[in-house]
């Protein structure tokens, strides 16, 4: 379940679900703001391999689900210098790096991703360095 708090009120009952998963009692495990456009989050659900990209203006359902894996996502990184850019990264080895213009405009079938990077083994950080590198920005890794 994801939650948005006003900071100017300090107790619980003035909160709002913006996204719960369909899965019952499955936490969120990451969340990542749009540095550019904050309206736009994007979070993880725990042993998903979906991102699931939410508009906080349209709560309940995700704006975009983006879904290339074959393992649970482990890592979002929003690019700060992009309000359209996201890497994410999953267990399969795999960084992608989306573009996500395309969010407001209806997309047949899903969303493909602009650059992919598969590392072999043990070269999964070093992926996750690299790519987040070309992105600008940060990957948190498990």
């Amino acid at each position: 379940m994801t939650r948005l708090w006003s900071l100017i009120c300090t107790n619980k009952e003035p909160s709002m679900i913006i996204y719960e998963s369909s899965e019952p009692n499955t936490p969120l495990i990451r969340l990542g703001w749009n540095k550019q456009d904050s309206r736009y989050m994007a979070t993880i659900i725990m042993d998903s391999a979906k991102v699931m990209v939410l508009d906080i203006r349209f709560f309940t359902f995700p704006t975009v689900e983006l879904q290339r894996y074959q393992a649970s996502v482990n890592a979002i990184a929003q690019a700060p210098h992009s309000s359209c850019h996201i890497c994410t990264v999953g267990g399969d080895s795999q960084a992608l790096i989306w573009d996500l213009s395309s969010m407001c405009q209806p997309v047949e079938g899903e969303l493909d991703p602009i650059l992919a990077y598969t590392a072999g083994g043990r070269n999964r950080a070093t992926v996750v360095v690299l790519l987040s590198a070309r992105l600008g920005c940060n990957c948190l890794l498990d």
